[in-house]
């Protein structure tokens, strides 16, 4: 319910929302943690935002966030940044490619002497 409210807002540029907005996706508050999503969302508040301290927020989030991206999800984020705003924030979660948020791959290390070790 709170998502589709701040879901709302934020369609209609209102940075504070796309703030709220993003904290539900980057920790996963009622909905499925969800990175490139995050991303997306800060990343439309930091460009949208004008003399608004929320710009500043945003974009440092954004950057934060980022840290813990892999360099596809970050295309990705920013591919869904620029479709959401060409479509004036209509259906801004339409186009998904949710496979680049997929949990991390687990790396099995061996002992040094088999085949597979950890670098």
């Amino acid at each position: 319910m709170t998502r589709h409210w701040y879901e709302q807002a934020a369609t209609q540029g209102h940075a504070g929302a796309q703030n709220n907005l993003v904290g539900l996706y980057e920790f996963g508050h009622g909905v499925k943690q969800d990175s490139v999503r995050a991303f997306m969302w800060y990343n439309v508040a930091a460009s949208l935002s004008t003399n608004d301290p929320q710009k500043d927020v945003a974009a440092e989030n954004r950057d934060e966030i980022a840290g813990g991206m892999t360099s596809a999800q970050i295309s990705e984020a920013k591919r869904l940044t620029s479709q959401c705003q060409t479509r004036q924030f209509k259906d801004c979660r339409a186009g998904y490619r949710s496979f680049f948020n997929a949990p991390p791959r687990l790396t099995v290390c061996r002992p040094a002497g088999t085949s597979s070790k950890c670098p």
